[in-house]
């Protein structure tokens, strides 16, 4: 899968702007209701990171366009769960996919609204959450909140992922002294607040 996502990638080189429209597609297709139970995108969105780290395009881009496909693919799916539910239950594919769609609704009502922000990092949660809050008729905007949130992230991650899996990973390497000293500082920090509740009590 990698391989053929490269050569596709590849094969539209020619123009940057066509391979950030594709990865635009890619991420609302494998983010939308139904239709992301079966396009694998994240393989493609992680190999367009790889082949950033190679130069051939701009890492920042890849990240905006991955993460607008995402966020507009949740919205999407929230509507269509919101306001056309009854209708989109009746449908072939929703009958074929439906156990994935029960199984999003016992996470969505076992951990409310943030299941949104954690269903996005999980394979064929992704596709389903948003759908599945719509229906249940999650408030907009709490919806909104965490579905930018995990949209944001999760194309920092996956572009980032096939980034530094490359050359990207000397950077990497090169920020390794400065995050050691950072997680010294948070545990002395840690520490520090520890002793002051301590002496408190």
């Amino acid at each position: 899968m990698e391989e053929f996502s490269k050569q596709l990638l590849l094969s539209l080189k020619s123009s940057s702007l066509y391979v950030y429209i594709f990865i635009f597609t890619v991420s609302f297709l494998e983010s939308f209701a139904f239709l992301g139970l079966i396009v694998p995108g994240a393989a493609i969105v992680v190999t367009a990171g790889l082949l950033s780290a190679k130069g051939y395009f701009s890492v920042y881009w890849l990240m905006a366009f991955a993460v607008f496909g995402a966020v507009l693919a949740d919205l999407a799916s929230f509507v269509l769960g919101k306001k056309y539910f009854d209708y989109a239950a009746t449908t072939k594919i929703y009958t074929k996919y439906r156990d994935y769609f029960l199984k999003g609704e016992v996470f969505f009502k076992k951990h409310g609204g943030i299941s949104v922000f954690f269903g996005r990092f999980i394979g064929f949660l992704r596709p389903v959450i948003p759908f599945v809050a719509g229906a249940m008729k999650m408030s907009t905007a709490a919806f909104m909140f965490w579905a930018v949130l995990s949209g944001i992230l999760w194309g920092i991650a996956y572009i980032g992922f096939g980034y530094l899996s490359n050359e990207g990973l000397k950077l990497l390497n090169g920020l390794s002294d400065r995050l050691n000293y950072l997680t010294a500082a948070a545990i002395a920090l840690f520490v520090m607040v520890f002793l002051i509740r301590k002496i408190k009590k």
